[in-house]
This record gives C-alpha cells, structure tokens and sequence, in this order.
C-alpha cells in the first residue's frame, strides 16, 4: 500500500510553533497595540497585523492615486467638447496637498474597515478614489468650496464603499446563524 494522503483532509505536518506562541511578536517587536489583534473575532485572519503595516498601505494607496493623477493630468482625456482637459496652468502642490490630506482619510477609513469585515479591495478603491480627485482637481482647479464639496464627496464613496462591506457582512452572519439554528 502506499503512504499518500487522504485527499479528504490536508496530511499532517510537524511544523515549529509561531513566535506568537513562544510569547513573542510574529515580526520580532515589542509591544503590539491591544486592538491589533482580534482574537476569537471569526474574521480575525482578515488584515491582522500591527498598526505601521496598516499605515504603510494607507500611505502606499495615498501616494500612488497622487502619482497617478499627476501624471494623468499631463493628457487630455476625451474629446476636446467633453473630456477631461490636461492640468491648467499655475503650482500644483496646494491642490495636492488638499487630495493627499483627503485622500489619506479615505484610505485610513477604509484600512480601518478592512481590518475588522471583509471589504472587497481597499486599496484599489483608495487609489482610485485618490487618483480621480487628484485629476479633476489639476484639470479645473476649482475654488475652495468646490474643492471641500469633491473632498467630502470622495470620502462619502469610501465610508459608502465601507457601509456596504458591513451590510453584506452582517447579511452574511445573519444566514449563517439561521443555517446553524436549523
């Protein structure tokens, strides 16, 4: 007979325990935050971590929906009736420093969610919304009322984009609990 695996369930592998285990930080750090880990939490495997990786890829998201849009701006996009015209003239970096600032809220609110339910793709969504406002920002250079309003707008799509992760979630839950009590 031969020694292969039961394909009905994974073979067992004699493997050292995680530093976790031994007391230590799977990193090698000292100190974790008590909210970084969730434990007992069903979705605790999702994004858990300690909070620099968290911020890293807020940043990271951040950053390159700027770079985007600025490089972006540099096209035209469309036809010259209806499209999206190239930066207008004048110092970018007001305008980049407002849609990094809000940008980056976004993308921390998002991480944030992230970190606790499901969210399908946080760091596409935060790029995205970051590299739109950035483009439209740079192309029509809008006064600052016009500005704040497009602020508040690309934070409503990520708290929106959060909102419906939470709902399917708790939808999710909601199925799983009636399946078990049947």
């Amino acid at each position: 007979m031969t020694n292969l695996p039961d394909h009905g369930r994974a073979p067992e592998l004699d493997l050292p325990d995680p530093p976790e285990a031994a007391g230590g930080h799977p990193e090698g750090e000292h100190g974790d935050d008590p909210g970084d880990h969730l434990e007992g939490h069903p979705t605790s495997d999702l994004r858990d971590g300690p909070f620099r990786r968290h911020a890293v890829a807020a940043v990271t998201a951040t950053v390159l929906g700027l770079a985007l849009g600025w490089v972006a701006s540099n096209f035209r996009l469309g036809s010259p009736e209806f499209g999206i015209p190239s930066a207008a003239p004048g110092s970018p970096w007001p305008l980049l420093a407002v849609c990094g600032a809000a940008g980056l809220a976004g993308a921390v609110l998002l991480r944030l969610v992230s970190a606790r339910i499901p969210v399908y793709g946080p760091g596409r969504v935060a790029v995205f919304l970051v590299f739109v406002g950035t483009r439209l920002a740079l192309a029509f250079r809008p006064e600052a009322p016009a500005l704040a309003a497009g602020c508040a707008a690309g934070l409503l799509a990520a708290a929106s984009w959060c909102g419906i992760a939470w709902w399917t979630q708790r939808r999710a839950a909601g199925r799983r609990a009636a399946e078990a009590a049947d």
